[in-house]
């Protein structure tokens, strides 16, 4: 077993690379549908309090699995007496650690509720947290999966857990019409998703707890887990604020849109994303061939995410409209002002965040993300102090300080790949501005409704394609060759 999983072969890579992406794909796809339903049957308030609470389970996750999932996915073991003790000791520790956080949100979660919500929801804080523990049980069966190469199951573990939703939360939502139905739609599915996993888990815990292996494996997680943190705070100190300064009304507003927002780009992104960083860590012993490749990298990703930001920006209402319904509409800016803040965020710092990775800079790649993070909470900090409008501001400014600090931080790892992303999304931003340009002359001279916003969509698109294929022909054909042979 142990030569096996040190040696895997091409076909075995290829493989999960396959059933990993088509996972990725598939659970993006079903997953907007779910929340398009969603957003006719429950209120903004109603996602307000959505958010809060997952923003709440999100980070008690960080704590409970502590980056044990991470060290038994990375770490090669010599015998199988380390890996059932590593594999105990991880378990354990996320067993306990869960049913301690849980008790603390059991016990203040007056407190807790006053925070997060601005009123009691004691009942609804203590149901929703028993996901925390449900969860602890499967962290380590979902970690061997993925050790063990075996995607097709993750593939269907994934959709399975997208699934539930449509099948359990929606009826519920029908029933109920209220966050309730989301919270006990969340908990079926944790349970589910746990069972699935124990039932394909090919190990099981015993009564036994090392400590000598803790020790030994302590230092891994604690850094594991202080990164999970300052990510986890990059990701969500903007809900957060929200949710401090603003009403829950405004947190849905502000948070489902932003959802879907992400959801959308990630299904073209992800294409593009998840051969970052293992075809550059593989080119990094070679400078001319690894420049060539983030630079392709860098284009490709600017082709596909600049168009998307500026045309989900601009047809904001309409987009809105056929998403979540006209109630939403006072949501349109919010998801107009995150897909700018999003289509930059991936081409110009994800990017770079993989590359961190593939050069072997986990540290530099740290310590950019805390800069990114201090450069965050000083901008949605001043822009809350001025109402929901500035704050919208301030989240999409803060994106250029986020680049300067990235790039800053590139040229300190490899002095001349700003100038290559700089090289590379010139022709891109060319296109995009031909595509801002074409869509304001054609609202000028069309009545805009519904029905015609979605025909200019498609006209823009074609046209926007037709651009590219007159004017950069090279970048055309390298962007069709690519994804042709991803599919």
């Amino acid at each position: 077993m142990y030569k096996i999983e040190n040696t895997v072969d091409d076909n075995v890579i290829s493989s999960s690379v396959k059933w990993a992406s088509l996972a990725e794909i598939v659970s993006k796809l079903i997953g907007p549908i779910t929340t398009m339903i969603l957003a006719r049957l429950l209120t903004p308030e109603d996602f307000g309090v959505i958010a809060s609470i997952t923003m709440l389970l999100s980070f008690c996750d960080i704590f409970t699995d502590s980056g044990f999932s991470k060290y038994v996915i990375h770490h090669h073991f010599d015998d199988s007496k380390e890996e059932n003790d590593v594999f105990n000791v991880s378990f354990w520790s996320n067993f306990i650690l869960s049913v301690l956080i849980y008790t603390i949100i059991f016990v203040f979660s007056g407190s807790v509720s006053r925070l997060l919500f601005g009123s009691s929801k004691e009942l609804l804080l203590r149901i929703a947290g028993l996901n925390i523990i449900i969860t602890s049980f499967s962290a380590i069966q979902n970690a061997l999966i993925k050790k063990r190469f075996k995607f097709k199951i993750h593939f269907y573990v994934r959709v399975l857990y997208t699934l539930v939703p449509l099948f359990i939360t929606l009826p519920l939502a029908f029933t109920l019409k209220s966050y309730w139905a989301v919270c006990i739609g969340n908990l079926l599915n944790a349970l589910i998703n746990s069972a699935v996993l124990l039932y394909f888990s090919d190990w099981r815990p015993t009564f036994s707890y090392p400590v000598e292996t803790l020790k030994k494996i302590y230092s891994f997680c604690f850094w594991s887990m202080c990164e999970g943190i300052v990510y986890w705070m990059i990701i969500w100190v903007d809900t957060f604020f929200v949710s401090i300064y603003f009403s829950t009304y405004q947190l849905g507003l502000f948070k489902n849109p932003s959802n879907m927002v992400i959801s959308i780009m990630s299904i073209i992104s992800a294409t593009i994303m998840s051969v970052v960083f293992t075809t550059l860590s593989s080119l990094r012993n070679k400078p001319d061939y690894f420049e060539d490749t983030y630079s392709l990298i860098a284009k490709l990703a600017a082709y596909i995410v600049f168009p998307m930001s500026a045309g989900m920006f601009l047809f904001r209402k309409t987009i809105v409209s056929i998403l979540f319904g006209s109630s939403w509409l006072p949501s349109a800016d919010v998801l107009g002002i995150i897909a700018i803040y999003y289509g930059l965020n991936i081409v110009f710092i994800l990017i770079n965040g993989e590359t961190f990775k593939a050069l072997g800079k986990p540290k530099i790649l740290f310590i950019s993300q805390v800069a990114q993070l201090i450069a965050i909470l000083v901008f949605c900090f001043a822009g809350a102090q001025f109402g929901f409008h500035t704050f919208l501001v301030t989240r999409l400014l803060v994106v250029f300080v986020q680049i300067l600090l990235t790039m800053f931080f590139v040229r300190k790892v490899h002095s001349r790949l700003n100038f290559r992303m700089i090289q590379s999304v010139l022709h891109p931003i060319v296109a995009t501005f031909f595509l801002i340009i074409e869509i304001y002359l054609m609202k000028l001279v069309v009545v805009s409704n519904l029905g015609m916003d979605i025909i200019l969509i498609l006209i823009s698109i074609i046209a926007y394609i037709g651009f590219i294929y007159i004017i950069f022909k090279k970048d055309f054909w390298e962007l069709y060759n690519f994804f042709r042979k991803r599919a």
